[in-house]
């Protein structure tokens, strides 16, 4: 088993650690080829209620490296932004960019508000190393790893377990505390997260207990989700319009609540 615990690399915001590695599933070196931009109907920001208008990009890139995960000489990468929003993330066409993003189940790429991507005539301070750091997982094949990490809320150290096959993590995973008791547990398919996530409390000294504060079940880019309390009860909850869930993954309880009680996510809301 590899077992490490290397230094994070500060990034333009934070610092990238083992655990924004696993959670970007594609890291690519390219060109822009194009850009479409899509204006979508007007919104209301629901914090300063003020005007929205929401933007969609579908930018082409021709991939001269994949740094991460594997693909074809051509990238399309969608992005969403609003009117009202900082926009980080703004490539111009003929312009090199690394790019870190997530692969949609149809084929195609997200792009959120991330830290890391940038053009590589304006990279960050650190980026040469975070691509250092990327090329070293990545590199890594069948092969259960042990990485201790920083985890960004709490700034507590932390350790990921798991396998990671061709740079990309794979079956279960288990994130452990300092005395090594799971705080959140989940599966990887393919390098996405999958099937049953499940995160515990802890406490004030940032140890797990034995307490559920979420399940959250992932398919094909969907989710449903219910939070307890630490006393037990359920007290919120989401789900994808769509999203398709096994029998015996939630109790018939938790399947109601979310049903009834839960916060129904269509493609209306983004």
């Amino acid at each position: 088993m590899f077992s490490a615990a290397p230094q994070a690399v500060s990034g333009q915001f934070y610092a990238f650690d083992f655990w924004d590695y696993l959670d970007y599933t594609t890291v690519v070196q390219g060109t822009v080829t194009r850009i479409d931009t899509i204006h979508d109907t007007s919104d209301t920001d629901t914090i300063f209620s003020l005007p929205s208008i929401q933007y969609q990009y579908v930018i082409q890139f021709s991939v001269n490296t994949w740094y991460k995960d594997k693909g074809r000489d051509t990238l399309t990468l969608k992005y969403f932004h609003t009117s009202t929003e900082h926009v980080i993330f703004e490539p111009i066409t003929n312009e090199e960019w690394i790019i870190f993003t997530w692969r949609a189940p149809d084929g195609t790429y997200n792009a959120g508000h991330d830290f890391f991507s940038c053009p590589v005539n304006k990279k960050h301070t650190d980026t040469d190393k975070i691509i250092r750091l990327v090329k070293k997982y990545a590199q890594i094949n069948n092969q259960v790893v042990a990485v201790k990490y920083k985890d960004h809320d709490s700034g507590k150290r932390r350790t990921a377990k798991g396998l990671l096959i061709n740079g990309q993590p794979e079956g279960a995973w288990h994130f452990l505390d300092k005395k090594g008791v799971p705080y959140k547990t989940g599966y990887y398919l393919n390098g996405q997260r999958d099937s049953l996530w499940m995160s515990y409390y802890r406490d004030i000294k940032d140890n797990a207990l034995p307490m559920i504060y979420s399940k959250t079940f992932i398919k094909n880019d969907k989710a449903a989700s219910v939070s307890f309390t630490r006393e037990g009860e359920m007290n919120y909850a989401y789900f994808d319009e769509g999203i398709e869930v096994p029998e015996g993954v939630f109790t018939q309880e938790e399947w109601t609540y979310i049903q009834e009680k839960g916060q129904k996510i269509t493609n209306e809301n983004y």
